[in-house]
């Protein structure tokens, strides 16, 4: 598996791709991985990628439904699947669900449906403190959006170790917007909105209506470019 993640770091790392073509590569190189460890220990960690990144809800239920018992019954991998399955609940054009948790900073309950509805689109970060490329968005363009004053952000703190994780990555970072801490990846809200992996950026409208998701934040700031 090193041998693997090394050669995912290499395909990332190389400028000469564009984002597509590198995860393109990528999704070749697993697949193939895949094909060759369906049944021991390998398999089961290249399967995770695949359906935390690589593949579409639907590539990622087939794999799942013709995986070996070790995947199969793999405790990770039936979270990740249940996100798969709940993916589309929080699809673009569909109305956003309420998410409920604690304010890092004075432990009080916050919930997302307090920050719908105001005259800005609402901008949903979910993240974590130790997550790399969310701290890589947070410094390169999240800081700079909420300072444009286009749009509400809110951060949801997800697969935590713990609050003071949270508020201490706040601190470094910079982060002034209201932020809903919801702990570890027990009973996260990560499941019902199908997210997969992080950092994934939900932008919802005034009514409610989510108008754009992705794992990607230049995918959102192309939303504020057509306006």
């Amino acid at each position: 598996m090193v041998e693997i993640d090394a050669a995912v770091s290499e395909i990332f790392s190389d400028t000469t791709l564009t984002r597509d073509e590198k995860v393109a590569k990528c999704r070749v190189l697993l697949l193939d991985a895949y094909a060759a460890h369906k049944d021991d220990s390998i398999g089961l960690q290249v399967f995770k990628s695949l359906v935390s990144e690589f593949c579409s809800s639907q590539e990622s239920l087939e794999l799942y439904n013709e995986s070996s018992d070790l995947i199969r019954n793999n405790e990770t991998v039936k979270v990740k699947i249940a996100s798969v399955k709940n993916e589309s609940l929080t699809a673009t054009g569909k109305t956003y669900l309420d998410i409920e948790g604690i304010d890092p900073l004075n432990g009080e309950l916050r919930k997302l449906s307090s920050f719908i509805g105001g005259e800005k689109p609402v901008l949903v970060d979910f993240w974590a403190s130790w997550c790399p490329p969310c701290r890589e968005a947070i410094r390169g363009h999240l800081l700079e959006l909420n300072q444009s004053g286009m749009v509400d952000i809110v951060g949801i703190a997800v697969w935590e170790n713990s609050v003071d994780d949270t508020r201490k990555a706040m601190s470094e970072l910079g982060i002034t917007w209201p932020v809903v801490y919801t702990g570890g990846r027990q009973n996260s809200p990560t499941v019902k909105y199908g997210v997969r992996s992080i950092p994934t950026f939900v932008l919802i409208d005034s009514n409610g209506t989510v108008v754009a998701r992705s794992n990607w934040i230049e995918d959102i700031l192309k939303c504020f470019d057509k306006e």
